[in-house]
């Protein structure tokens, strides 16, 4: 860049920062007498390039997705009353929109359906609840994980199982009953099994035969801690069943 063109541009930013507050006024009065006129071409505008705004878009979000995460809590945070409010009206304004426009999006997203249960149901029965993704999941456990061959025995869809159930239940081939408290909501509590086996094991713990990598590793952290607490359980039945199955992750 020459040095005439860096001194002109310097005398133009100075001359702005000198006048900014008029050149602001400025604007905002071409503005308002040229509303209509400025909506009109910016819709143009997006009705031309929407495929590039979406992505655009989605870009940034990717980008900047906690920084926007922390934005809205900061909003919202400060504008709490308020939102509640609008909320409050809208539904009053539409009383059955609300609960169709959840339903249809549950209906669109399964998964977030299921997940959100999933959490809800663990809030209740306290037993923990951790950050889960389905994504990482989905590339640990790819097969069943009690039919890793497949197989007739394998039948439905692949869904997402506790490796130790939600609810508290009896070990498989035990006679203690309730013997094994609930396990949390959390990725190294997760597998992905058949639905006849999800269903079949039910509340009883099993363990997965898929027993490598990641899911093993996980398999093992959850039972020490497990069993460490129930080595102090109230009932003599429960203590000698831990101290029998208890083992060192090494």
């Amino acid at each position: 860049m020459s040095k005439m063109r860096e001194k002109r541009l310097e005398q133009a930013r100075a001359r702005y920062y000198r006048n900014r507050e008029k050149h602001r006024e400025w604007q905002r009065a071409y503005y308002r007498k040229n509303r209509e006129k400025r909506l009109e071409r910016n819709r143009a505008y997006a009705e031309r390039n929407r495929e590039k705004i979406r992505e655009k878009d989605r870009a940034y979000r990717c980008k900047n997705r906690e920084e926007i995460r922390e934005r809205k809590r900061a909003a919202y945070a400060r504008n709490a009353e308020k939102v509640k409010a609008k909320v409050r009206a809208y539904r009053e304004r539409n009383p059955g929109k609300a609960p169709e426009q959840a339903r249809a999006y549950l209906k669109r997203h399964p998964e977030k359906d299921r997940e959100h249960k999933h959490r809800r149901r663990a809030r209740k029965l306290e037993n923990g609840v951790g950050k889960v993704d389905l994504k990482r999941l989905k590339l640990e456990a790819p097969g069943c994980a009690f039919h890793p061959d497949g197989g007739p025995d394998c039948r439905g869809k692949l869904t997402v199982d506790h490796i130790f159930p939600l609810a508290a239940g009896r070990v498989k081939g035990a006679k203690i009953i309730d013997a094994m408290p609930g396990g949390p909501h959390a990725q190294f509590n997760l597998t992905r099994s058949c639905l006849s086996s999800n269903s079949a094991h039910n509340n009883r713990f099993r363990p997965p035969v898929a027993f490598t990598g990641p899911v093993q590793e996980s398999f093992v952290r959850l039972l020490v801690l497990m069993l460490d607490a129930l080595v102090d359980d109230e009932r003599p039945e429960v203590r000698r069943w831990a101290r029998r199955v208890r083992w060192s992750p090494e």
